[in-house]
């Protein structure tokens, strides 16, 4: 399986990734492992278990966990800053947004921003 990188994120980058899609050439042997914004090429790890899910539009940036057996259930157009752990069976409600070094160990209701150590919300 070919990884792919996308470079640009910001901009064009996305666009890029759904004109990808529509091609002929796209098929089930590439994996859009992330995207680039600017020159950062450091540590883009991010861990997604196969029971979670994902929905359209959010956003994981790197050094994420969403645990192994996770069971977990991101929402649409959620923000999670870098390095977040989501804990197993949370549910992170649409829009919501999930600040820098959190560990999410409860549910985050959709529209609401969580900080801190453990998360709390901020309004």
């Amino acid at each position: 399986m070919k990884q792919l990188l996308i470079k640009g994120a910001s901009g064009l980058g996305r666009e890029v990734l759904a004109w990808a899609r529509q091609s002929d050439g796209h098929s089930v042997d590439k994996k859009i492992d992330g995207f680039l914004d600017g020159d950062a090429h450091e540590n883009l790890h991010r861990r997604i278990d196969h029971d979670a899910t994902v929905d359209d539009w959010s956003q994981i940036n790197c050094r994420c966990d969403i645990s192994a057996n996770a069971n977990a259930r991101i929402g649409r157009e959620v923000w999670l800053s870098i390095n977040v752990m989501v804990a197993p069976r949370i549910t992170i409600g649409d829009r919501a947004y999930v600040g820098a070094s959190l560990a999410v160990l409860r549910n985050v209701e959709p529209g609401k921003k969580v900080f801190g150590v453990t998360a709390r919300r901020f309004e």
